[in-house]
């Protein structure tokens, strides 16, 4: 992987030292960010998403905001064994820090989940990485 660490284990503690690079990348201040996991197996926010989306295999990262205005963009712990996977749902997670957090765009905004995509991939990643209908189909 051009840019990225070439071994990946897959451990939590290499998704930690990618994450640095990541944010550096797209510019977002780390002292507003916290990295987060979940087992999309054991996820309650899943119980509130619509039943649509709940059929697919659903989100591979999440992202909140809490009261005290720190950031949480959490991973799922089922993807740590692609290191692409990770770096293009972080990658799409740091996206909506400047478009939803910076409050660019809306949540319910229609076209939000798009333009995010947009910032990914031919904005601060500079193409690397790709999408189609929101999976990851190549990473350069």
């Amino acid at each position: 992987m051009r840019y990225f660490p070439c071994d990946w284990g897959a451990t939590l503690q290499e998704v930690e030292e990618l994450f640095p690079l990541l944010y550096g990348y797209i510019y977002v201040d780390p002292a507003r960010l916290e990295l987060g996991f979940f087992d999309s197996e054991e996820n309650p926010l899943l119980d509130h998403m619509l039943i649509f989306e709940r059929e697919r295999s659903g989100p591979a990262g999440l992202f909140v905001v809490k009261k005290e205005g720190k950031l949480i963009l959490a991973l799922d712990v089922r993807i740590v064994l692609s290191a692409p996977q990770v770096a293009a749902t972080l990658a799409q997670e740091l996206a909506h820090v400047h478009l939803l957090a910076d409050k660019r765009l809306k949540p319910e905004d229609e076209d939000h989940e798009w333009v995010t995509d947009l910032l990914v991939n031919d904005g601060a990643f500079g193409g690397s990485v790709h999408y189609q209908k929101g999976l990851l189909i190549r990473y350069r």
